[in-house]
């Protein structure tokens, strides 16, 4: 068995650890955990909601194939279903 050594994101974003120090640096300065990136993650504003997704093709037996999605949004009316956002002009430390 080999030892390795690595390293994992400080702002706690559950990235897969990675072996090179520069390039975690690297992405420590752009995670959307980072404060500093006023992303959506660390926004007061981010909000959270399921939404049943019902599936038309359950075989015989309604309901078995339906489940719940969980949904993102902000709550000021900014959509970010597509992908999040770093420097928003909204944005606000979540307490």
């Amino acid at each position: 068995m080999k030892e390795v050594r690595a390293f994992a994101c400080s702002w706690g974003c559950r990235r897969n650890v990675l072996t090179s120090k520069k390039r975690m640096a690297e992405h420590e300065e752009r995670c959307f955990h980072n404060p500093k990136n006023r992303a959506c993650q660390t926004c007061m504003f981010l909000a959270k909601t399921t939404e049943t997704v019902y599936d038309p093709y359950h075989g015989g037996d309604p309901g078995s194939s339906d489940y719940e999605a969980e949904i993102e949004y902000c709550e000021v009316g900014i959509g970010i279903k597509e992908q999040y956002k770093n420097n928003c002009l909204v944005w606000e430390a979540r307490q």
